[in-house]
């Protein structure tokens, strides 16, 4: 779903519907946002850790969509709660989740240079 948005935004075609999807699978628990994987993604990576693959991948979309959108923080949160030390579970989940906060900050680094 993640990758149709992003892939629906950058072709300027209609994404809504996937969009729609992925917001729907947001869930929220306090303070805390992450999206649940699909029953494709549990078949696919049979393995844990698919919910922090997952809310990277998410977190990337809502920021590329509306770097000002209030679950983003509710997202970094859960990331940062769902670490062991310093690394997310696994290679890969570290890695997804690493990227994501690159892109954050990277836009963050841009606009800090713009003002």
């Amino acid at each position: 779903l993640a990758y149709l948005v992003l892939l629906g935004r950058e072709r300027g075609e209609n994404f809504a519907p996937f969009w729609n999807e992925l917001q729907r699978r947001a869930q929220v628990d306090g303070r805390l946002t992450h999206f649940k994987p699909t029953a494709e993604v549990k078949n696919a990576m049979p393995s844990v850790g698919q919910e922090r693959f997952v809310t990277a991948l998410g977190l990337r979309v809502l920021h590329a969509l509306n770097p000002d959108d209030t679950r983003i923080g509710g997202v970094i949160r859960y990331l940062m709660v769902n670490r062991t030390d310093n690394y997310w579970g696994n290679t890969r989940d570290t890695a997804w989740v690493l990227e994501a906060f690159t892109e954050l900050q990277r836009f963050t680094d841009t606009e800090e240079k713009m003002t």
